[in-house]
């Protein structure tokens, strides 16, 4: 068990900068800090990437991570490299075995109080309770029991040990285990609903070709490993002030189209992957999957990974393409993935027709505004009873949706033969004009138009 001590924000400070949202512009350099900062980190390792992926998106979106693989592939490495460059933030680290207990975790009962006041109380100074990063070493070695404890602390961030209930302060609780989560639930039949809280499950693969064994080696040799410092630190507070816009009113889907088509994505996939594990369970071939369903607080809280790829661009509002960052929840071996984005890319097909559309709609809805227009630009009166005055005015009138129509980008061929139609009609009406301009005015429309810097 590793406690470190670094400055420290205050609750008071965590509190203002979760609720108090920085600017666009500064949104912007702080997800450039922190992309600089993993760019550093994942440069440490080999073939690291989608783990990195995954603690990005769980600092932003203040989730639990798991991490499990067979023994000797740096997990606990990775862990530790990341907690070692933080600064303003303060960790708890330890390692469970069948034998851990509560008090491992929550500190031993404070005797002396209990004998004052008998009241049973942890005292929890340096442990788990008053920590913004935790790891959780060989998390499925723990006894059942302790992993309801657990439960309770991590996803309510509460303490409730009889009478003493403390609020805790953790951002994020990072697993790891040398037993794959499908093991655990073959001999824990409970189990599921403490996997099913782990928002983000990551299998660690060992390294297969000597290539990258290679670059492993001389990573290590150049001394690039979690005992030496990076040449930059990852600044807890910017880990804040992206949770503020993804975490806490309002939420990033400004179109709300986009929340729609992913729900029906989420239930699509949902169904058919249903199917397909049924189907490989009974041929005994999961290749790593192993939720029996995702829940639906499972799909809710996914939306949240959208918005989270969204906030590391720096952006403001959800894309269509950060839908896909959903899967990160939704999926957790190579099968599941390729149907999630079989489903999503079709469904982000669906956006793209809408928006195309939508489009379409606008445009029409510009020409038809612009053919009012002219059809109110009566040519005919002005020929009928010419005045200067009125002559003036048509010819303004003309002219301004001429210009507008200049700015009307047709998305079809019925849309541009339609603004074709309203220019050779607009054309027309300005000829007639000019046509009768020096009956109106005793001279040229060059003149006129020259005189009155037209």
């Amino acid at each position: 068990m590793q406690l470190k001590n670094n400055k420290l924000l205050s609750e008071e400070e965590k509190l203002h900068i979760l609720m108090d949202r920085v600017s666009h512009k500064e949104l912007v350099k702080t997800a450039q800090r922190v992309d600089q900062f993993f760019h550093h980190f994942d440069k440490r390792f080999v073939d690291r990437g989608d783990l990195t992926q995954m603690i990005k998106l769980g600092m932003v979106t203040k989730s639990h991570t798991l991490f499990y693989g067979e023994p000797g592939t740096s997990k606990s490495g990775f862990v530790n490299t990341l907690l070692n460059n933080m600064t303003y933030s303060q960790d708890f680290r330890i390692e469970l075995n069948k034998f851990s207990k509560a008090t491992d975790l929550f500190g031993g009962y404070d005797i002396p109080k209990y004998r004052e006041t008998g009241d049973l109380e942890h005292k929890l100074k340096g442990t788990i309770a008053m920590a913004d990063m935790a790891y959780v070493g060989e998390f499925f070695n723990a006894h059942q029991s302790l992993h309801g404890t657990l439960h309770a602390t991590l996803n309510e961030r509460e303490l409730v040990r009889g009478i003493q209930v403390v609020n805790l302060p953790l951002h994020m609780a990072i697993l790891d285990s040398n037993i794959s989560p499908e093991d655990y639930l073959k001999v824990n039949a409970n189990g599921w609903a403490i996997v099913d809280r782990i928002a983000l499950i990551g299998h660690v693969p060992g390294i297969k070709d000597h290539g990258n064994m290679y670059r492993a080696m001389m990573k290590f040799q150049k001394g690039l490993h979690a005992n030496n410092p990076m040449d930059v630190q990852l600044d807890y507070r910017d880990v804040l002030r992206l949770t503020a816009y993804v975490v806490y009113p309002d939420h990033l889907f400004t179109n709300p189209h986009l929340l729609q088509i992913y729900s029906q994505a989420a239930i699509e996939y949902r169904d058919r992957r249903l199917e397909e594990f049924e189907n490989r369970r009974n041929e005994g071939n999961l290749e790593g999957a192993f939720f029996p369903n995702i829940t639906d607080r499972r799909i809710i809280l996914s939306s949240q990974m959208a918005e989270a790829f969204a906030v590391l661009y720096g952006r403001t509002h959800v894309e269509p393409a950060d839908l896909v960052g959903g899967g990160h929840m939704l999926c957790s071996c190579k099968w599941e993935w390729e149907l999630w984005m079989k489903v999503i890319e079709d469904h982000l097909k669906e956006i793209a027709d809408l928006m195309k559309n939508k489009k379409d709609m606008m445009v029409h809805d510009e020409l038809f505004n612009i053919k009012d227009q002219l059809e109110k630009i009566d040519v005919d009166g002005v020929e009928s009873n010419p005045e200067v005055t009125s002559l003036l005015e048509a010819k303004k009138k003309l002219d301004a949706l001429l210009d507008r129509m200049g700015f009307v980008q047709p998305t079809n061929i019925q849309l541009e033969d339609f603004k074709k139609t309203l220019i050779k009609s607009a054309k027309g009406m300005h000829d007639r004009l000019r046509d009768m301009s020096p009956k109106v005015l005793g001279f040229g429309i060059n003149k006129f138009e020259e005189e009155n810097d037209l």
